[in-house]
């Protein structure tokens, strides 16, 4: 999916998904679900925790976990950007780890994403100012976050690890646990329908082991499913735009069910084929100069001279699996979960689908 086009995921998915509030929402639940002893950091006795995201994308959420700071105890955190705080208070009974330093200490001291989309992956390099350290892995030193007024002076460093690799296998565990000191991780999400790229139950049950096998006792994982299958609605057609003085895009898809026939096993019945469409121009910067020069004039007119900039049209086709609430329930009890929520998006509106919690 989107290939050498990768730049275009968050241009166009930037213009309706709130990362920031979406964040804040994931480690609300997050913080109300884990029940683990967490390690401490070794410099300043803090408590800390280790967070996977298994299908990271262009890093559009990872980018404020690494500002996530707690304050007395892990209940009551904030996050940190560009000198200001955003004060969250979320009281919760489930954990008890407590800190009597006054000071705001990081949340998370190892951070580590995986996508099987290397180009994506190049894109979060960019985004997260990230130094190329060999072919498949990238590090972040967090060297150089803005601290508030009210912040420790002593904040300390994390590295923040992406990783090209297919969370249906198990060097997948492999790598994740090798790169966190040989130790499981308290946190994984996967979020924004990337589990319904799983196209079989059978890879589902191999997915969720890995994730069962990658988490200590008592750590959380968090899921946003893709749409069930009595949501999916036959021949409805999408488009999303980007319009601003770098692109011009327009993407319009429509999704088609195959198989949707009773005789068909469920892998086959609930699968679907999103086919997309896309008009793409990059608009050169004389041509934004002037416009510029053209809007003072005229400050409805919003057409870009592209030019030499030819207008590019391709196609794109992806196929995801669709997955009742029962089947997610099922494998995750057959696993060994022993805790399993689902939370339906009517109970909490945009910006999910919905949500699976599962604590080992």
């Amino acid at each position: 999916m989107y290939k050498n086009k990768a730049f275009m995921y968050d241009l166009i998915y930037s213009q309706f998904k709130d990362y920031h509030n979406e964040t804040l929402f994931i480690f609300k639940h997050i913080i109300e679900n884990i029940t683990i002893t967490t390690d401490t950091d070794n410099d300043n006795n803090h408590p800390t925790l280790s967070l996977i995201e298994a299908g990271c994308g262009t890093c559009s959420h990872m980018q404020y976990y690494d500002n996530i700071y707690f304050k007395h105890s892990i209940n009551n955190w904030t996050i940190i950007e560009n000198q200001c705080q955003q004060q969250i208070n979320y009281e919760t009974t489930n954990t008890n780890i407590t800190n009597r330093n006054n000071d705001f200490h990081k949340l998370f001291n190892n951070i580590i994403g995986f996508d099987i989309n290397q180009n994506m992956l190049e894109i979060a390099k960019q985004k997260l100012k990230l130094n190329s350290n060999n072919n498949n892995q990238l590090i972040y030193n967090n060297n150089n976050i803005e601290q508030s007024s009210s912040t420790s002076s002593s904040l300390n460093k994390r590295n923040i690890k992406l990783f090209e690799s297919d969370m249906r296998i198990n060097e997948f565990v492999k790598i994740a646990i090798e790169n966190n000191n040989n130790n499981q991780f308290d946190v994984l999400i996967c979020l924004f329908g990337c589990i319904g790229h799983i196209l079989t139950l059978e890879q589902l049950k191999a997915t969720f082991n890995n994730f069962y096998n990658v988490v200590k006792y008592g750590g959380v994982v968090v899921i946003e499913p893709f749409i069930k299958p009595e949501n999916f609605q036959k021949g409805l057609v999408f488009m999303n735009t980007y319009d601003a003085n770098d692109y011009k895009i327009c993407r319009m898809s429509r999704s088609i069910r195959p198989f949707n026939e009773p005789n068909q096993n469920a892998d086959l019945r609930n699968l679907i084929r999103i086919n997309f469409e896309y008009l793409i121009a990059k608009i050169n910067s004389n041509s934004n100069n002037n416009n510029d020069n053209n809007n003072n004039n005229n400050n409805n007119n919003n057409n870009n001279d592209c030019d030499d900039s030819e207008i590019e049209h391709f196609n794109e086709q992806m196929e995801l699996r669709m997955y009742e609430q029962q089947e997610l329930e099922m494998i995750a009890n057959e696993i060994g979960f022993t805790k399993i929520k689902y939370i339906q998006q009517n109970e909490i509106g945009k910006p999910f689908r919905d949500l699976l919690i599962l604590v080992k």
